[in-house]
């Protein structure tokens, strides 16, 4: 963050003193009729506004008028590493489907609804302003463009807030996050430390679980119970694709979650680990199953998300 501010700053120094240095002696450096003083001109208001965010802000409201026009196919944008020039591979916490299987995944499911959907990978630094909804595959991993302020995860907060659909297709959402100048995954839930100096981090304090007010809870016990599925009647083309999953986390119904299945009664509360969650004019998609070979019984899961986010885009 300090060094895009260092950007913003220089491009306003520099469109200053070109207007400084060039504005009062213009009529002698171009003979008049040249287009070079319009051309100095242009850049130099250009650079200030570029410094003072004037541009970027401009951008970002033509990419939300766009995608809110209905002639448009809705846009899916599934995140698949840092940057174009980046060449790191994002570790997986708990889901083993790459980004590619979901761009297949969402377009095949939206093919069998009779729907245009466009669907492309992105990356952390770009925009996510255009499109409908953003999939992160990496389970309880994200990638982060930088430690510093932790700009990517504000990113995705801002475009809940805007009306966007942000989907996380298993285990908790924000618990780590792909640092790309130590090249590995750290811990972005803050730890509580015990009197013999021990680790402890609670679910609660995952940073996108405490900013949507959720409670999550490690109901594995012993082991990972079986859990009947039964899809809410809303969601009904979600429904008789699986009939129970192995449950590792759940989060209470309660305040703005949506449960996608019947809630079920873990000591006499409602809990359920598939949900949507409204937070500004958006909402998360959330599945909280695990999505990898230990738990096959799970997969069907990745057919019911993606007909979940196809549904809700095409609304």
């Amino acid at each position: 963050m300090e060094s895009n501010q260092l950007l913003r700053n220089l491009a306003i120094a520099v469109g200053a003193m070109a207007l400084s240095i060039v504005g009062s002696s213009m009529h002698r450096l171009f003979p008049e009729g040249s287009g070079g003083a319009i051309v100095i001109f242009l850049l130099a208001v250009f650079l200030i506004l570029s410094g003072f965010g004037v541009i970027e802000r401009a951008l970002k409201k033509t990419r939300l008028k766009f995608r809110s026009l209905q002639w448009l196919p809705p846009k899916v944008g599934i995140l698949c590493g840092i940057s174009h020039s980046g060449k790191d591979l994002i570790p997986m916490a708990w889901s083993d489907i790459s980004p590619e299987e979901w761009v297949n995944e969402v377009q095949n499911t939206a093919k069998s609804f009779g729907k245009r959907i466009t669907t492309k990978l992105i990356y952390a630094d770009a925009p996510l302003d255009s499109y409908d909804a953003v999939i992160n595959p990496f389970g309880g991993n994200y990638p982060e463009t930088s430690f510093d302020g932790f700009p990517m995860y504000n990113k995705i907060l801002e475009y809940i807030r805007q009306g966007g659909l942000f989907v996380n297709v298993a285990d908790i959402p924000t618990y780590w996050a792909y640092n790309p100048w130590l090249k590995r995954s750290l811990d972005r839930t803050p730890a509580v430390y015990g009197v013999a100096g021990e680790e402890v981090r609670y679910f609660q304090q995952v940073p996108l679980m405490k900013e949507l007010a959720l409670r999550v809870n490690n109901v594995e016990s012993l082991g990972p119970p079986v859990w009947a599925v039964q899809i809410d009647n809303r969601y009904i083309s979600c429904d008789n694709i699986m009939s129970s999953l192995l449950a590792s986390r759940a989060v209470f119904v309660e305040g703005n979650v949506d449960s996608v299945i019947v809630p079920i009664k873990v000591n006499g509360r409602d809990m359920t680990p598939l949900f949507f969650c409204s937070y500004g004019d958006g909402r998360c998609l959330i599945s909280l199953s695990f999505l990898t070979d230990q738990f096959k019984q799970n997969r069907p899961l990745k057919t019911i998300i993606s007909k979940l986010i196809v549904d809700d885009v095409t609304k």
